[in-house]
């Protein structure tokens, strides 16, 4: 089994040899970086990705890193969210974050997203956050790119992606940058990244560089794909998925079958309705139809389902967290 040092060596060679460009990140524990600046530009390092919040608070250092490392020669600086289901109070209360809070948070942060590399979402377990919920994270993300004006990326490793995440096509929609402290990145995490890479940016190690701990990530393209990345070449629309038929006529039929017959339904759905989708859809191609049903959950009977017209006479589609 390789040693730390030969993984690092190897994953070094790889970056090299591929033509990829290194970076680093860092936080408050980094302390002072002012001597670390021409020591990793020497390395030849041209990015420089620095905490900007966490859940609701805003890290102290991070912009000040940020523009520290602009002025030293970094070409290209971002910043990362560290993501918190909840965090405790001034008054020792639990309290549940919100996406858009954090996200506004960490606009503030990066003083109005001033900074070259897309906005990232840090995603990881720690002592106080043992759980993550998907669709929260996704929340978070939608958020994000709706306060940023553009596409967002996830921090995270193959695990997180893989078991928590469950590999939500989802992801798809976002840059990816994974920590896989191995010689070689793991790139079997799907889906891939909006770029088309699987990985945008790895982060294959974690170790004293100069006598200070220092994590090292390559951005696996060339300095202009670099470039690309940071001026938004590859962002593109985040897709809203559409989860409930709101009822906009005065009222509407809903069938037990995805069949029309002419008045007559199961049960009977009232005007501004809520019904959230199954994402099942059937076309009733009869001569007399031509409807397009999709099928929803009864409320209070989240087992019982009903299919109902998707006629825009009818229904509006809508986005609910």
């Amino acid at each position: 089994m390789a040693t730390t040092s030969e993984k690092i060596q190897a994953a070094e060679k790889l970056g090299k040899e591929n033509g990829w460009i290194l970076g680093t990140d860092v936080s408050h524990w980094q302390g002072n970086m002012a001597k670390y600046y021409p020591l990793l530009l020497a390395k030849g390092a041209k990015f420089l990705i620095a905490k900007g919040s966490e859940g609701y608070y805003i890290e102290q250092n991070g912009y000040k890193y940020a523009k520290e490392a602009k002025a030293a020669g970094f070409p290209y600086v971002g910043a990362y969210l560290f993501y918190r289901e909840s965090f405790t109070n001034y008054q020792g209360m639990q309290v549940q974050t919100t996406a858009r809070r954090m996200a506004e948070t960490f606009y503030e942060a990066t003083n109005g997203g001033a900074f070259d590399m897309p906005p990232m979402l840090d995603l990881e377990f720690a002592s106080y956050q043992k759980s993550i919920n998907p669709t929260k994270v996704h929340d978070t993300l939608l958020a994000m790119e709706s306060v940023f004006g553009r596409k967002p990326g996830i921090y995270t490793n193959p695990g997180m992606i893989k078991y928590h995440l469950k590999n939500a096509p989802w992801i798809g929609n976002y840059f990816k940058w994974i920590a896989h402290y191995e010689p070689a990145p793991n790139i079997d995490i799907p889906p891939v990244s909006i770029s088309g890479r699987m990985i945008d940016i790895w982060q294959y190690n974690y170790y004293v560089f100069e006598g200070k701990n220092l994590d090292h990530n390559w951005f696996m393209g060339d300095e202009t794909e670099l470039k690309e990345f940071c001026n938004g070449k590859y962002d593109a629309p985040v897709p809203v998925e559409k989860t409930h038929a709101k009822i906009i006529s005065q009222w509407l039929f809903g069938r037990s079958k995805p069949f029309y017959t002419p008045g007559y339904g199961d049960v009977v759905f009232s005007r501004n309705q809520e019904l959230k989708l199954t994402g099942e859809s059937f076309l009733d191609d009869r001569p007399e139809s031509g409807i397009l049903f999709v099928e929803v959950e009864v409320p209070n009977c989240p087992c019982c389902k009903m299919w109902i017209s998707s006629g825009k006479r009818w229904v509006e589609m809508v986005s609910r967290a």
